[in-house]
């Protein structure tokens, strides 16, 4: 995936899509892609997790829910948690992982970032 299609797939998730044209070229350099076969394990719970994990395309289960075009783990990263489901891959699907450390240094240069995540946990709806 070339930088240029990271940037593209983040404009459609949220809160990525907040972000300016700038701040989106800059997480999506520091992003590293994965491609999972249907059925591959993506993470085992109860294990520590160091990246937040960003669905581009297809779907994973987590759990009983199944997720596709979303970030998962933001609390488990930023509190040094476990998760305690397994999420698994349905289907091709692709993730972008963000390590904690570029995580938190995109969080404190792109204040719009954060907000979205906060605005996401509380249920807001940030559309205009």
């Amino acid at each position: 995936m070339t930088l240029t299609q990271k940037v593209f797939a983040l404009k459609n998730i949220a809160p990525f899509d907040t972000l300016s044209d700038a701040e989106l070229i800059l997480s999506a350099n520091i992003m590293y892609e994965k491609v999972y076969e249907n059925g591959a394990v993506i993470y085992n719970a109860n294990t520590p997790i160091h990246n937040l994990l960003i669905v581009i395309n297809g779907e994973v289960h987590k759990g009983d829910s199944t997720v596709n075009s979303a970030p998962l783990g933001l609390d488990c990263v930023i509190n040094d948690d476990i998760m305690d489901e397994d999420i698994v891959a349905s289907g091709e699907t692709t993730i972008l992982y963000l390590s904690k450390p570029h995580l938190l240094t995109l969080l404190f240069e792109c204040p719009a970032l954060m907000f979205g995540f906060l605005s996401q946990k509380k249920g807001v709806n940030n559309e205009a």
